[in-house]
């Protein structure tokens, strides 16, 4: 098996991605990926911010210079400073670093609280009978990799947060099939178009930033004809609970639970992407206990349209 936590330099390489960093603060480098609007195989830039620890930095701009300027090495640094304070401030939207969200989520949210909720099961039922090369949006620690079946010949994990990527290094290390894990955000990935016969969301579209933009770019990376496998919380049916779900996601909940939103309509925003919703059932998450705001939840597949 297979794990990799960047994208590969070689164009010859069986995974048709070019590489791309998830954007924000703490990236090594700044790409731009084959986005949205851009045509399959779009070349893939990337910009080296200048690598001059902030110490130093303050020691050159405040060392005395000749009169009426500045030294060559000040010059620099303030360039330097400049730039990198305009990459930070240009990429925000894209960033996704929850580093407190990622730490309980992934002491508290493991395999065994995962049985313990029925949610295994569920992510079993959502992947069964998937085949050939797959692509998973936000794949946090890596709880789906364990029910992947061995007609998967390769699943390509996006996920953008550093914290949980690293422990999904140790899921995709025990998986049963061959496992790339990827820096990347859902609405842009740094994939070529048509590249995958399915796409797996899994309690992802409730966090990421624009659901449209997402959802548009898995049918670009999907082949015509491609699977979109979906299991998500959403919006409840009963007017009570969709206005705690109101509530909860205008104050609160998206800043205490890493960008979630209880109260969004996956399968709308499915069907508004342009995929043929093929099966669904609706659920209750856990099955038995209290219902929570997260706990009204579908389970699917789609498909992209052939023509």
């Amino acid at each position: 098996m297979t794990v990799v936590d960047r994208a590969p330099s070689d164009d010859s390489l069986a995974v048709p991605y070019a590489p791309c960093a998830r954007r924000g603060p703490s990236d090594d480098f700044l790409a731009d990926g084959p986005g949205p609007g851009r045509g399959p195989g779009a070349p893939v830039t990337a910009r080296q911010p200048v690598q001059i620890s902030d110490r130093r930095m303050r020691l050159l701009l405040t060392a005395p210079g000749p009169p009426g300027g500045k030294t060559e090495h000040q010059e620099r640094a303030s360039s330097a400073k400049g730039s990198v304070m305009w990459q930070r401030t240009r990429v925000p939207h894209g960033s996704v670093h929850h580093p407190v969200f990622a730490r309980f989520y992934a002491n508290c949210c493991g395999p065994a609280a995962d049985a313990r909720a029925g949610v295994a099961a569920l992510r079993k039922e959502l992947l069964t009978g998937t085949t050939g090369r797959v692509i998973e949006v936000g794949a946090g620690t890596g709880l789906n990799f364990a029910h992947y079946p061995g007609t998967v010949s390769e699943v390509v994990a996006i996920e953008p947060e550093a914290t949980l990527r690293e422990v999904a290094r140790a899921a995709a290390a025990r998986a049963e099939v061959p496992v790339d894990l990827v820096p990347g955000v859902a609405e842009a990935l740094p994939v070529k178009s048509e590249a995958f016969d399915t796409a797996v969301a899994s309690l992802v579209l409730c966090s990421v930033y624009e659901v449209q933009r997402a959802l548009v770019e898995l049918r670009r990376v999907l082949r015509p004809g491609g699977e979109l496998r979906f299991f998500e919380h959403g919006r409840a049916a009963g007017r009570g609970l969709r206005a705690v779900q109101w509530s909860l996601d205008r104050t609160v909940w998206p800043l205490l639970m890493g960008g979630c939103h209880t109260g969004r309509d996956p399968l709308g925003e499915i069907r508004t992407a342009g995929f043929e919703v093929l099966r669904v059932r609706r659920l209750k998450v856990p099955e038995r206990g209290p219902t929570l705001p997260t706990s009204p939840a579908v389970l699917g597949a789609a498909r992209r349209p052939a023509g």
